[in-house]
């Protein structure tokens, strides 16, 4: 809010705040394991390196004796409730209660998407958010999920009574996703890929 309320033009303030946090976020020199500066690059990664290395490695040390020693912090009562499948109105009740514009799932709809058609597609929507919860993964098969998103566009030309134009249409894929992977995916579509979002 701060941007929004002062401004991010080009001016002598926004320079001031930018050239600031550079130069506190900055690493100019390190410690390493002998208790020696280092401030050249390459010995500064090499510290980090070591670092990290040495504090993520497995060490051959008895952890039964701590790990008896520590206390649940969740109740059995609480570990059932976190443990059972979620049920259709527990995820209508959620979707209702997220705010509208937040970021997209990995499919590209925000939360307005799933507001909007909760009433004509819930039942698909809670089967496909209980199979990638028990499968552990997300949208990975790529080409299933297109081929089940047209479906679901189908479904709503039906209900709705409406058309959906798709030589206007576009879609936005994540830089996750390789580019022939992306012109493969919008030519099944039918709709045009894009660099970025877009304002209508």
């Amino acid at each position: 809010m701060k941007w929004l309320r002062d401004g991010d033009l080009n001016t002598k303030f926004f320079h001031m705040l930018a050239t600031m946090r550079i130069s506190f976020k900055k690493l100019d020199m390190l410690v390493n394991e002998e208790a020696v500066e280092v401030k050249d690059q390459a010995s500064m990664c090499e510290v980090a390196n070591n670092y990290f290395k040495n504090l993520f490695v497995v060490r051959n040390t008895m952890q039964e004796p701590v790990h008896s020693l520590i206390q649940p912090s969740i109740s059995t009562d609480d570990n059932e409730k976190l443990i059972t499948p979620i049920t259709k109105e527990e995820l209508h009740e959620d979707i209702i209660h997220m705010h509208p514009d937040k970021s997209s799932e990995p499919g590209g709809f925000n939360p307005t998407f799933y507001q909007k058609i909760w009433n004509m597609c819930g039942e698909d929507i809670f089967v496909a958010i209980t199979h990638w919860m028990n499968i552990g993964f997300f949208l990975r098969d790529i080409l299933t999920e297109v081929t089940n998103l047209m479906e679901l566009l189908k479904v709503y030309v039906e209900v709705s009574i409406q058309e959906i134009n798709m030589t206007k249409s576009e879609v936005f894929f994540s830089h996750n996703i390789s580019i022939p992977a992306q012109e493969d995916l919008a030519h099944i579509m039918g709709v045009c890929r894009v660099l970025g979002p877009r304002t209508y």
